[in-house]
């Protein structure tokens, strides 16, 4: 059974969708089969963070009113073995079953993954909602400046249901590194993974100013 972690954050900006892909590729380095869900409806951008621009030709909407199934839906990596990517529509039907579907979605995706990792919306609403309503983990990402700091509070705590989150703050000055500042609960493995991760992807795609 996989594992469902969310990637989420109270403000824009702050590198989520970056973080999604470098750890959803860091994963599958590992030998890891890793399935990359884009949550963010009308504005997705993963493919062109995993370098996968227009290689999803379909998304989570077409699996859940079963036009397509969900092994046919997903786009491999062209290079990394083992990470997929399944995008976000552009807009949703107007008969989109909400959260039952996405779950039922999910539960798919557990059964062909080892880690499912959901890039999330900023903000409080409705896409937030939707890609936080059946996660397992959550990983929250903020950059330094109090307002983002407050904010990603504010996230942990609209995620109740949830024994591990990560509170991870990102620094934007050339040369600094990033930190996990908050861990409720205890997963050593994905801790070692997110580590690992900033200190070495993030040293190399480092975050710039909005």
């Amino acid at each position: 059974m996989g594992c469902v972690i969310v990637i989420t954050s109270g403000k824009g900006g702050t590198g989520k969708t970056s973080l999604t892909g470098g750890l959803g590729t860091a994963l599958a380095l590992q030998g890891h089969k890793v399935l990359c869900i884009d949550g963010d409806v009308g504005l997705r951008n993963l493919d062109i963070t995993l370098g996968m621009t227009d290689a999803a030709l379909m998304d989570f909407s077409d699996v859940i009113a079963g036009r397509c199934p969900l092994g046919r839906a997903v786009a491999p990596h062209p290079s990394v073995s083992g990470l997929y990517l399944l995008t976000a529509p552009l807009t949703l039907p107007e008969d989109f079953p909400g959260e039952a579907g996405f779950r039922d979605l999910l539960a798919q995706a557990r059964q062909a993954y080892e880690y499912v990792l959901v890039d999330s919306p900023a903000g409080l609403g409705a896409g937030f909602r939707l890609a936080v309503c059946d996660a397992d983990r959550a990983i929250v990402v903020a950059v330094s400046d109090p307002s983002s700091l407050r904010d990603a509070q504010r996230v942990v705590s609209q995620l109740p249901n949830l024994e591990t989150i990560h509170l991870v703050r990102k620094f934007i000055n050339a040369g600094s590194t990033n930190e996990i500042i908050f861990t409720r609960g205890t997963t050593e493995s994905i801790n070692l993974f997110v580590s690992s991760f900033g200190e070495e992807f993030m040293q190399e795609v480092t975050s710039r100013p909005c």
